[in-house]
């Protein structure tokens, strides 16, 4: 019985050894290959990233399109002025690759201008993109049945050196429905002096026109589908296969909060004191505020009354319902709450230094507390609050700063928090606006409202927008000089 059972156990060891030896295969497979992989992706990387610097360097003095294969340019095309950033990019691509040993005809090098649709920088000029592909024969895995294995790297680089954005109207959110919209009542007409441009790819509304109003811009353009509803008009011819713009202030970074506090001071002449709960507000160190303390709040009593307003940090925000304000030129940093204006009229001017003349320069960085316990668990003392221009007969003169890497900007929303949050309503039917420079607030709806004749000299790069033309004509100028110039070469993506 004993001798009949060894013989009943011979060749068991073989097939443990050989299920044993495909387990070791895989693990060498997981081992090798995908260590393999990711050398050779770092070296994709680092070659991509190479090459798009080099091409973006002949940006926009070389302003050729270009898309497709580096392998597939005609000799004209490679002796051509206007493709010389498309040939420098090819040229370090390849001399990078070879210098790897990385074989020509197991790579694919692509290089797009402007941008395609896998880029978040899309269609956006001043951009160059490089894309490497390579697939190698593998170590240990094709025993698992994966003969080769493939890899790949994109990056793309910008010259921005003084680009000016096409856009008067761009809205960021990827896949709203009707949350972009244009609503005429009868008889409005509403003229935008740049492009239109969407992101959602939402159908079939992804943007809305709605009402019986009048839509005149160079162009109306949406990833997903433009709805024209009711007796609305304009943006009739819908361009196809539209590429999703991104953010193109991505790599911008938000203003730190000011070592200072912001300053309220009287005009010369003027008694009345400021209210008890802007008294804080003395130039003194920002890093002493721990806690939001609370809304500066100018109520009705203050109409008629003048003040000036330093750069600095607003923590808890402003609430100006009455009174006139002088802005010395700067970045106003709030701390949460936002800033209204929906009372009685206040008035804010942008000012040359010294003077109360329309001037100067500002940037409203509307942001949150830095300390997260305040906008938590329902305690919302230092959230990023809206910025609320509709007040009675109130007038807001503001130029964009002209100094420091945000010239050009007069808004700048948090990034950080959810999706509108933040917004920005812009009332012409009660406020008065002279206002220029780029709006951008990335997460954030901005309302735009005529009336009779309201003109804005802006650029609104916003998660959505909705502008709203209540029988007269708004006008929604690019006046380019004052909006925000993209600048420097480097790596975006």
């Amino acid at each position: 019985m004993t001798h009949r059972g060894r013989q009943n156990e011979r060749g068991q060891v073989l097939v443990i050894f050989a299920g044993g030896l495909v387990a070791i295969i895989a693990v060498a497979a997981l081992v090798f290959d995908t260590g393999q992989s990711l050398v050779d992706r770092r070296t994709q990387q680092n070659a991509a990233d190479a090459a798009s610097l080099a091409g973006a360097r002949y940006l926009p003095t070389a302003n050729g399109t270009y898309q497709g294969d580096c392998d597939d340019r005609t000799g004209a095309q490679k002796a051509s002025a206007q493709l010389q950033h498309v040939n420098a990019a090819c040229d370090v691509a390849e001399a990078y690759l070879d210098a790897e040993g990385i074989d020509p005809a197991s790579r694919i090098i692509t290089v797009k201008v402007p941008p395609g649709p896998e880029s978040q920088f899309s269609n956006l000029p001043g951009h160059i993109e490089v894309q490497i592909e390579n697939t190698r024969p593998s170590i240990f895995a094709g025993v698992l049945g994966l003969a080769n294995v493939h890899t790949g790297a994109i990056a793309t680089a910008e010259n921005a050196t003084d680009l000016t954005l096409p856009y008067s109207l761009l809205s960021l959110d990827p896949h709203g429905c009707a949350q972009s919209k244009i609503t005429g009542a009868p008889g409005s007409s509403i003229i935008v002096g740049g492009s239109i441009h969407v992101d959602s790819d939402c159908s079939p509304d992804a943007l809305l026109l709605s009402g019986n109003g009048a839509v005149d811009a160079p162009s109306c353009d949406a990833v997903g589908d433009i709805q024209i509803s009711g007796g609305a008009t304009g943006c009739d011819v819908q361009a196809a296969d539209v590429q999703v713009s991104g953010d193109p202030l991505a790599g911008l970074a938000a203003p730190a909060i000011p070592a200072d506090l912001g300053m309220i001071t009287l005009e010369p002449g003027e008694t009345k004191p400021i209210p008890n709960s802007c008294t804080f507000l003395d130039g003194s160190a920002s890093s002493a505020i721990t806690s939001p303390p609370g809304a500066c709040t100018f109520g009705g009593a203050f109409d008629g009354h003048a003040y000036r307003m330093w750069p600095g940090y607003y923590p808890s925000g402003l609430q100006l319902n009455a009174g006139m304000f002088y802005m010395e030129p700067g970045i106003y940093y709030i701390g949460g709450g936002g800033i209204s204006t929906a009372g009685g009229g206040a008035s804010m001017r942008s000012v040359d230094a010294g003077t109360q003349t329309f001037g100067g320069g500002i940037l409203i960085y509307n942001g949150d507390f830095p300390d997260d316990t305040y906008c938590a668990g329902g305690v919302t003392t230092g959230c990023t609050g809206d910025m609320d221009f509709n007040g009675s007969a109130s007038t807001i003169e503001w130029q964009a700063i002209t100094t420091t890497k945000y010239a050009g900007l007069i808004i700048f929303g948090d990034r950080d928090c959810s999706p509108e949050c933040g917004n920005i309503t812009l009332n012409g039917s009660n406020t008065t606006f002279d206002l220029s420079g780029t709006i951008y607030a990335a997460n954030s709806l901005v309302k735009v409202n005529g009336s009779s004749t309201s003109s804005f000299a802006i650029q609104a790069i916003v998660y959505n927008f909705q502008v709203n033309g209540s029988g007269g004509t708004l006008n929604i100028t690019l006046e380019t000089d004052g909006l925000y110039h993209l600048k420097g070469v480097g790596l975006v993506e």
